[in-house]
């Protein structure tokens, strides 16, 4: 099987990185898209700090796989959030140029996700990286809320919203429990509450920690 992401476009991100990022920031990227960061043999040698350091992380990625390459998605998906919420235009230009540049590689960017769509791709391997998604996914979405509450509060509490919900799902599903009877938020969470026993039914108000009614008291 054939790279899903061509070589030009990998080399354009690192360059991507090395111009407008700094060390902590792509060791943050990968490491939250749980992506293994390996040491490069003597005799492959890049020159940079952030070069290298880019180079480390890819090197434990399998461009033929799907699974692989979603995790190096989550990653740039947080360095085009940092870039396109930066108050330097020089840096927006940036993210628009890597958005259009993915693009021609076959992604899609909805505003907030990179969409690989793989033709053939079973539904074993689309179970797979629900999975995956759902673990390493929380850490970048939790970088991009964090970025946007001064710079866009509306985009932070959506984010923070959908991030609520799809955690909900995630432990309704792992329980076997239907998720899809709750369409509003709230029940989701009354859901998640109950298969966990976290609020009881028939709790006294007193053991949840609220005064007892007026009614309680024969008032």
């Amino acid at each position: 099987m054939s790279d899903l992401i061509s070589p030009a476009t990998r080399r354009s991100l690192q360059e991507s990185y090395v111009g407008f990022a700094v060390l902590g920031q792509i060791n943050s990227d990968f490491e939250d898209s749980g992506l293994e960061r390996r040491p490069l043999s003597t005799n492959h040698f890049v020159s940079g700090q952030r070069r290298t350091l880019v180079e480390e992380y890819y090197k434990s990625v399998d461009w033929a796989s799907a699974h692989d390459v979603r995790k190096v998605l989550a990653a740039w998906e947080s360095h085009i959030f940092r870039l396109s919420v930066h108050s330097r235009e020089q840096n927006r230009a940036e993210a628009q140029r890597i958005i259009q540049l993915l693009t021609e590689d076959g992604l899609e960017y909805d505003g907030r996700r990179l969409l690989l769509h793989v033709p053939g791709e079973g539904l074993d391997d689309l179970v797979d990286h629900q999975i995956e998604i759902d673990v390493s996914q929380v850490r970048a979405n939790i970088s991009r809320i964090r970025g946007a509450v001064e710079t866009d509060p509306a985009l932070a509490i959506g984010a923070s919203k959908e991030l609520v919900e799809a955690c909900c799902k995630a432990i309704l599903a792992d329980l076997d429990e239907d998720s899809q009877s709750h369409s509003q938020l709230p029940d989701l969470i009354n859901a998640v509450c109950r298969s966990l026993d976290l609020v009881p039914e028939g709790v006294s108000d007193a053991k949840k920690g609220r005064p007892p009614s007026s009614e309680s008291l024969g008032a």
